[in-house]
């Protein structure tokens, strides 16, 4: 029993760690408005092109932790790939994604297919999704400081589990203006076997939310503004910004994330592909969060970089993929 006691204080440490701020249990991104498919599996493939997104968030920049002399480091660090494409005549929509996301000693990796099919209402949009694969989470034991080096558990290098995926998701789409609700977590285990002991470590349902709206002004200009909730059926964060787009050129923006920090993002894109539709297009867009509250517990600043490539067309020139709303908010 006292191995069993040592064993599980231990880990009660280690996995609260990941659960401290809401935020954290599932990885966040500034720029949220140009990927919903990873938060939504009803987005993927929704804009009618095969589409690739690759992401790198460096959090909290330059954060040191106290709980293992800062020799592994603290700061959630995020890498996310993705590529989402239509089938059937735009009908239908599949997309895969790696989301590696590290936080100290603790890294998640998941593996995720996601499915969409698209019903006609009038004439705006509503797509129907669903996400499968399955998460990995793994603690790093190896640079912890043990205040009882006999511990069973500082005996081990590395724990580990593996558990399957299961979200559903709603997204509408009109001329101006997308609203989305996902489910992810569906399949909620929260017990972890380690060594023939059973400890509790949740990973809650999460639910997710957005609405955003489009406007052209200034002939050339387009401004769009959203907000995205996110909540583990407990409590609750949002983002709420603004984008403006020049003839899908260049992109700027402010964001704010609830009791925590006001963002600026800028974009470019690289290729002049926007405006053909059926050849490539690159953008480049950039984030900067600073930090405006419990700074004293955080580094004031993040870092995000994300490129966005849609694949070349094969088809003919007529044909024209479906930007419903125009501003690139899909998969």
């Amino acid at each position: 029993m006292k191995y069993d006691m040592k064993k599980l204080y231990t880990l009660i440490v280690l996995l609260g760690l990941s659960n401290i701020l809401f935020a954290q249990q599932d990885p966040h991104f500034t720029q949220y408005m140009f990927n919903y498919m990873n938060y939504n599996p009803a987005a993927a493939g929704t804009e009618g092109v095969t589409k690739v997104n690759l992401a790198y968030r460096n959090q909290w920049t330059g954060y040191q932790p106290t709980i293992n002399n800062g020799v592994s480091g603290g700061a959630p660090q995020t890498q996310f790939i993705g590529i989402s494409a239509p089938l059937l005549t735009q009908r239908m929509g599949i997309g895969f994604q790696v989301v590696n996301d590290r936080l100290g000693t603790m890294n998640r990796l998941d593996f995720l297919v996601n499915a969409s099919y698209q019903i006609d209402i009038a004439k705006n949009k509503l797509s129907i999704g669903a996400r499968t694969g399955f998460i990995s989470r793994g603690f790093d034991l190896r640079n912890l400081v043990f205040a009882d080096p006999e511990d069973p558990v500082a005996q081990e290098e590395s724990l580990a589990e593996v558990r399957p995926e299961l979200g559903l998701g709603l997204y509408w789409r009109a001329k101006n203006y997308y609203a989305g609700v996902s489910f992810n977590h569906l399949l909620t285990n929260e017990n972890l076997a380690i060594g023939g002991v059973t400890f509790r470590t949740p990973l809650t349902t999460h639910a997710y939310g957005f609405v955003g709206y489009e406007q052209e002004i200034l002939n050339s200009w387009i401004i769009s503004p959203s907000i995205m909730v996110k909540t583990d059926l407990n409590t609750y964060s949002f983002d709420v910004g603004v984008v403006a787009s020049s003839d899908d050129k260049l992109y700027a923006g402010v964001t704010w994330r609830e009791s925590e920090a006001i963002n600026l993002l800028v974009g470019y894109n690289v290729f002049d592909g926007a405006k053909k539709l059926n050849s490539q297009w690159l953008r480049v867009s950039y984030s900067f969060d600073f930090v405006i509250t419990e700074r004293q517990a955080k580094q004031a600043t993040s870092h995000e970089i994300m490129l966005s490539y849609i694949l070349p067309n094969p088809k003919s020139s007529e044909y024209r993929p479906e930007r419903t709303p125009r501003f690139p908010t899909g998969g």
